[in-house]
């Protein structure tokens, strides 16, 4: 692995331990096993470092949306279990929150493009009648994001409600909110939800 991605593999691990006011570039640093000239060669500063970790993790997931499940049942649960399998980005994206100064997001046009194809899928859903038209996608997609993060964000209140099985609860729960929001229809065209 290359230096530049062992530090951005150990800053996205501190960001997520840490949150962004608690990490020193030292630490990223000691975490990645190379010298902090050498990390500051790469990134001039935290800020800028915290920007590179969101937008290589928000590319991931950019190149997951051509790989969707037809039906929203199954993309609600395809997404959930990215959710799970990365649960350190949506606590990076948690950090990001908690520090919002109302200020523009990092690699803000990249995830306004990222949502809004996913937004654009879902109107074009409700368009051919395979989703209820009643709801504003935006909304709704919105919706849609947090019912598949929320597992992840709050795990000790998903074992708390739903018990030991949360991931096979959880998915059965997100597949009949898509059977009530498909209005019945049993083939959906693809649509996509994630952070």
């Amino acid at each position: 692995m290359e230096s530049r991605e062992r530090i951005l593999a150990a800053a996205a691990v501190e960001f997520t331990d840490r949150g962004f006011h608690g990490v020193r570039m030292e630490h990223v640093s000691k975490r990645a096993a190379l010298n902090k000239s050498l990390v500051y060669r790469h990134f001039d500063n935290k800020e800028t470092l915290f920007e590179q970790v969101l937008r290589a993790e928000i590319g991931k997931r950019t190149a997951l949306l051509d790989t969707l499940p037809d039906s929203l049942g199954e993309i609600l649960v395809f997404w959930a279990a990215q959710q799970r399998e990365d649960a350190d980005f949506n606590r990076l994206i948690g950090q990001e929150g908690l520090r919002d100064d109302a200020a523009t997001p990092v690699a803000a046009e990249e995830r306004t493009a990222y949502y809004r194809r996913q937004i654009d899928r879902l109107r074009t859903m409700q368009e051919e009648g395979a989703l209820a038209k009643e709801l504003d996608p935006e909304g709704l997609f919105f919706a849609l994001l947090l019912l598949t993060v929320g597992p992840v964000l709050l795990p000790q209140l998903a074992r708390l409600i739903l018990g030991d099985d949360v991931e096979a609860h959880w998915d059965d729960t997100l597949r009949r909110i898509a059977e009530r929001l498909e209005g019945g229809h049993s083939e959906t065209p693809s649509a996509a939800v994630s952070n």
